[in-house]
């Protein structure tokens, strides 16, 4: 029993943490950070029934490298199954999740990956993101490396 009740309070609190990540910011004020900070965006299109999801937000998003990397943008999760999150999946093309979109301080598509990604690769991904972001170059979804 104190086993259990130990492994759902661990659970519970990684539910928590990685849900801080996101700071509960709407797009609207996801985009006014942006612009005020010249800051890129981060948007993880995301659902509650989507167990990949779940995955990136205990695995993923709770990693400390990963906590570290974020600083760097303006996080905000979508969920799909809201007006905002249809109406944003269809302006992006997102036809699976997770999916992971990255907007630089103008708005313009960064980055966009669909799929789970584990610490280590998302922590790649974050750099080259960073990267490209600094050299203003594009991402290639498929070899995540700056092209031209």
């Amino acid at each position: 029993m104190k086993k259990q009740l130990l492994m759902l309070l661990i659970f519970a609190g990684s539910l928590t943490f990685a849900a801080d990540v996101f700071n509960g910011l709407s797009w609207d004020e996801a985009n006014k950070l942006s612009a005020e900070n010249r800051k890129p965006i981060l948007i993880k299109f995301d659902a509650k029934w989507c167990p990949n999801c779940r995955q990136m937000d205990r695995v993923t998003f709770s990693d400390e490298n990963i906590i570290r990397q974020l600083d760097e943008f303006i996080p905000v999760k979508i969920d799909i199954d809201t007006k905002t999150g249809i109406d944003l999946a269809k302006d992006f093309q997102v036809t699976a999740i997770p999916t992971i979109v990255v907007l630089d301080a103008d708005g313009e598509i960064a980055y966009q990956r669909t799929g789970y990604q584990d610490p280590i690769a998302f922590s790649e991904t974050l750099k080259n993101v960073q990267y490209t972001l600094k050299t203003n170059q594009a991402v290639s979804e498929k070899t995540q490396i700056p092209v031209k």
